[in-house]
């Protein structure tokens, strides 16, 4: 094989519904590469809701999207297989839920839930928490914590109220139960190896060390409101090591950035209790997970969070035994995998259908993400130096296959600022012209696709600021400076289809590009 082929995924890049808006940064910023791109060969694919596989109006995901790139075929995810149980009630029938409830009661155990307070199902179901509790009173267990991690990224910045008002609903209704303790995802679901903010997810949940607060409808109502919340909060701190006014003074207010806040200290994690981690989405569950089973637990993971995870686990996940780096590295193609910290687990665990492995053949190059709070503080994250160590191995010839993600859409999309979405996107763009001239000079293709969408739609229809990804179509873009390939595009059997694709097209249309036969298990390739 002497083409060299990229397959670049634009994180967070979809296509607004309404086109160009206010809330449209994609639209509103300066992106003269893609633009042109758009002249070319280019579709529009699905990537969310019931068209990829997932529930109805299922907004799409990094991790949903990454693994049916990779995969080039239909894929039963975990969050449809909890969905359906939800719907017909029969969490209760979980062997692996069961098991740590019967232990629980028979040992007079705590009995710990804890997970993310959502119903966007990006990350988890609250509804799955309830079901929970029911499934516990049902199981006569006497004494449960619930510890609340604060969404606010893919939900509105401040919906947590309207959660914990349902979930104080379950617990009356039930009544069992108890608020334990909430902190937001920021240091709960960190990915990013910031263990400063694992450890004070850790502390709070074994030695209770957060906010003091009695109630969480109050404490909420002065997080929201105090516009010196963190002198505040540090006023009422007793243990001065967690200090919050210059660590979090820069931070919003939102739900994701809620500090450690304990309401009962007789509640904390301790050894031998059983816990159940109501989380299905497995890269931001890695590292806490991590940090909780070094404490001897009885403890459920909602699915495989990582290989040799030592907890019994609730909802097994399909593994891709075949995706498409395994079929290059069949080919003896030479591979590069490449992404910045945040995506990272994306274009190789997860485009690899789950599958932590190195294939003959493959490098992957990890370019670190910046220690900042959020990303509008370095909208242009990693873009240059991705696009600089491609442009180098495109022009040296290193390897023939070259699997990328740029992270700006997506991560400065969760920030709300739309100024910095712009910027970063602008910065990505030129950051893609770059590969464009190397990829000329090198006389190869590329196809740009994207995941899922977010920084198309930053806005709700009410003019509010919104972070939160989108079930919105993405781009599919082809560039091609390949004569050989170029004189079969022009082919009549080498066009687009009429009606959309979605993700799972995009991993036979490049093959179908590179020259390697799509296999049988896969889909079909969206150029006939």
């Amino acid at each position: 094989m002497n083409t060299p082929a990229l397959l670049i995924i634009l994180d967070g890049f979809g296509i607004a519904p309404a086109g160009a808006g206010p809330g449209n940064a994609i639209s509103l910023a300066k992106l003269p590469t893609l633009d042109r791109f758009q002249k070319g060969l280019y579709t529009e694919l699905q990537a969310a809701g019931e068209a990829v596989g997932l529930p109805k109006g299922h907004q799409g995901s990094s991790e949903m999207g990454h693994l049916m790139i990779g995969a080039g075929r239909t894929v039963v995810f975990p969050q449809t297989q909890i969905k359906e149980v939800l719907e017909k009630n029969e969490i209760k029938n979980n062997q692996a839920y069961r098991d740590v409830m019967e232990y629980c009661q028979k040992n007079n155990k705590t009995l710990h839930l804890f997970g993310l307070l959502s119903d966007r199902g990006v990350h988890a179901y609250a509804e799955l928490c309830y079901q929970l509790l029911h499934m516990a009173k049902d199981m006569d267990v006497r004494s449960v914590a619930v510890h609340i991690i604060a969404d606010g990224r893919d939900t509105l910045p401040q919906e947590l109220p309207k959660f914990v008002a349902e979930l104080q609903k379950v617990m009356k209704d039930t009544g069992v139960g108890k608020i334990a303790s909430l902190i937001g995802r920021y240091y709960a679901m960190d990915r990013d190896q910031r263990i400063e903010r694992i450890e004070k997810a850790y502390e709070l949940y074994t030695k209770g060390r957060g906010y003091e607060a009695k109630d969480i409808n109050e404490f909420l109502r002065e997080y929201y409101s105090s516009s010196s919340k963190f002198k505040v909060l540090n006023s009422k701190l007793k243990d001065k090591n967690l200090e919050l006014s210059t660590q979090h003074s820069e931070l919003p207010k939102a739900d994701e950035f809620i500090p450690p806040v304990i309401f009962d200290k007789s509640l904390i994690m301790k050894e031998e209790d059983g816990v159940i981690f109501w989380n299905f989405r497995v890269d931001r569950a890695i590292e806490i997970t991590q940090a909780l089973l070094k404490m001897p637990l009885h403890f459920v993971a909602t699915t495989e969070y990582y290989e040799g995870v030592k907890a019994a686990v609730a909802f097994a996940q399909e593994k891709i035994s075949e995706p498409l780096g395994k079929i290059l590295a069949d080919h003896k193609v030479k591979q590069l995998r490449i992404a910045e910290t945040e995506k990272w687990a994306y274009v190789t665990k997860v485009f690899d259908g789950y599958q932590e492995i190195n294939f003959p053949l493959e490098d992957k190059m990890l370019i670190p993400s910046d220690k900042v709070k959020t990303y509008d503080l370095k909208p242009e994250m990693q873009a240059m130096e991705i696009a600089e160590t491609i442009v180098e191995d495109l022009l040296n010839k290193k390897h023939e296959v070259i699997i990328a993600n740029f992270a700006n859409a997506d991560m400065v999309g969760h920030t709300t600022s739309i100024p910095a979405t712009i910027q970063g996107l602008e910065a990505m763009d030129k950051a893609l012209a770059m590969i464009d001239q190397a990829l000329l000079k090198a006389q190869g293709f590329m196809i740009i696709t994207a995941d899922h969408g977010n920084a198309e739609q930053m806005l709700t229809n009410e003019g509010k600021p919104e972070g939160t990804h989108t079930g919105s179509p993405v781009p599919l873009y082809i560039v091609n400076y390949n004569s050989d390939i170029q004189k079969r595009l022009k082919g009549a059997s080498w066009k687009f289809k009429e009606d959309s694709g979605t993700l799972i097209n995009v991993a036979p249309t490049f093959l179908d590009l590179l020259g390697i036969e799509v296999p049988p298990f896969m889909t079909n390739s969206l150029l006939t």
